[in-house]
């Protein structure tokens, strides 16, 4: 994922925990500044996906917290654009 904070770009790695149609709760070894600009390739695999697929996006960090025992972050992303493409990979809900 890239990271803009400021003037600031970087580039790091996370894993995903959460996923959703509108944001991601990621884990990293990194501090990401609140409301911090993202754009972000994830890559899903296993359950129903036979191949992995690539799903590129973008959106802001919205809360960063300390992950715990093991260090790191959970960083929470809101998407800009809601990920569509992820939808046909998730579990249906009941309604």
């Amino acid at each position: 994922m890239k990271v803009q904070s400021g003037t600031v770009a970087s580039e790091l790695e996370a894993i995903t925990t959460n996923v959703s149609l509108g944001g991601l709760l990621l884990q990293t070894a990194s501090l990401i500044p609140p409301h911090s600009r993202v754009s972000f390739v994830l890559t899903l695999k296993g359950g129903r996906i036979v191949h992995p697929v690539e799903v590129v996006g973008e959106g802001e960090v919205v809360r960063v917290q300390p992950s715990g025992l093991g260090g790191g972050f959970a960083i929470a992303v809101e998407c800009k654009y809601p990920i569509t493409q992820i939808e046909r990979y998730l579990p249906a809900t009941a309604g």
